[in-house]
């Protein structure tokens, strides 16, 4: 394993410049908060999850990207708008967060231990 990451040799990734792309407009009501009712086995791994995340060491996987479109896209967005209203890497990041987790519910849901001691999924729609 060891020399698998010593050599390892990057890809150089070609000079492309593309045209940036239309940023999706989100229309519509946001949907309101689900409760879903857990199975048995759901809470128990729900129960498990939180106790491995008490008791075990975690490790975590960063990633790095390029994103060189994005700062273009950024650049020509806020070249038409006053300086008021300018535009962040971060606003473009938690858009695609938003419309992420507006496709996939189940990723922005927390366990809700309710007094029946049974438990129930909520499952938050962010933007």
């Amino acid at each position: 394993m060891r020399t698998d990451v010593e050599s390892f040799k990057p890809v150089p990734v070609a000079e492309e410049v593309r045209p940036a792309a239309p940023v999706p407009a989100i229309s519509g009501e946001i949907p309101a908060d689900k409760q879903v009712p857990l199975s048995r086995l759901r809470s128990a791994i729900s129960r498990r999850m939180v106790q491995a995340k008490q008791t075990v060491p975690h490790f975590y996987v960063t990633y790095e990207y390029d994103v060189a479109a994005l700062i273009q896209l950024r650049e020509q967005l806020n070249a038409l708008i006053p300086e008021a209203e300018k535009a962040s890497v971060n606003d473009f990041l938690i858009k695609a967060v938003a419309l992420t987790l507006r496709e996939f519910p189940n990723l922005n849901a927390s366990i809700d231990e309710a007094k029946t001691k049974s438990f129930s999924m909520v499952m938050s729609t962010l933007v």
